[in-house]
């Protein structure tokens, strides 16, 4: 038997608009899980200034997950370019990249 109270809270949620907030906060949570699965190393501030960074530290986290989508944890954490844990400071371009 479905429990009303439940019901009343589908009902509600189904006219819900997200908020820009939560609009932003859905896109960063989407893609930092389906790019966790394949370089567990990323953090959600690196998702976030991919996704939201206009500055070299955008740049840099882009660059360090293209680098190291199809390395193995031991080899991402290896990983001599950008540093995750740096102030993603003196690093090469993009187009030094020929990104």
């Amino acid at each position: 038997m479905t429990d009303p109270e439940l019901l009343a809270l589908l009902e509600r949620a189904k006219g819900h608009k997200m908020t820009p907030a939560e609009l932003r906060e859905q896109r960063i949570s989407f893609v930092y899980g389906n790019i966790a699965m394949e370089n567990p190393t990323i953090t959600r501030e690196q998702v976030e200034a991919i996704l939201f960074g206009e500055d070299d530290r955008a740049r840099a986290a882009a660059e360090y997950v293209r680098a190291t989508a199809n390395m193995s944890d031991d080899a991402a954490a290896r990983y001599q370019g950008t540093d995750p844990g740096s102030d993603w400071s003196g690093h090469a371009s993009e187009k030094d990249y020929g990104i």
